[in-house]
């Protein structure tokens, strides 16, 4: 048997079993909202509400309807969020700043004004920042410096948007090219 149609194949006539195992089904996919199963139309138990296959069709289609509408919903975009520097060693383990670029999301801020070291020397070479944004903060420009050992850029923002560096000093980058990009 050959159903050229979803809709079609529930405009056929259903036994109240199946047409009760439609809309259970149908329900079933349905994702929840807050927490909470969407409530049936009535007090009784579903599949003890008297439905045609009209009546089964027509409810399933709304609720394909509103589950679509559901999944072409806009996501809501992730809240900035602060990322801990703790560690002042440039071995790309947790805690440390490579890392914490590499884990933040566009828009957080890359937080080390609570680090004790004065300094963070890269022995990696330049830290790659892809986030459209991101902001690194420091403790005070006086109190620390991330140092580039004169081998490397400090910082490469490899994306459009912006790369705000506050409070803290940049000092031994080295780029060698035919183009100086800032």
């Amino acid at each position: 048997m050959h159903f050229a149609s979803p809709t079609r194949y529930l405009s056929l006539r259903l036994s109240p079993l199946a047409a009760c195992t439609v809309v259970a089904f149908a329900l079933a996919c349905l994702e929840p909202a807050h927490g909470h199963a969407p409530a049936p139309a009535s007090t009784q138990p579903l599949l003890a509400m008297p439905m045609d296959g009209r009546q089964a069709t027509d409810l399933v289609n709304d609720l394909a309807s509103r589950n679509a509408a559901r999944a072409k919903a806009t996501p809501a975009p992730l809240q900035p969020s602060t990322v801990l520097v703790t560690s002042c060693a440039d071995d790309g383990s947790a805690g440390t700043l490579r890392h914490a670029a590499l884990v933040a999301n566009s828009g957080d801020v890359v937080d080390l004004s609570g680090l004790a070291c004065s300094s963070i020397t890269l022995e990696s070479g330049a830290i790659m920042v892809s986030l459209d944004d991101l902001t690194i903060k420091g403790p005070g420009r006086d109190r620390l410096a991330i140092d580039g050992h004169n081998a490397d850029r400090v910082f490469l923002h490899a994306s459009t948007g912006t790369l705000a560096i506050e409070d803290l000093t940049i000092t031994g980058g080295r780029y060698e090219g035919q183009h100086a990009y800032g």
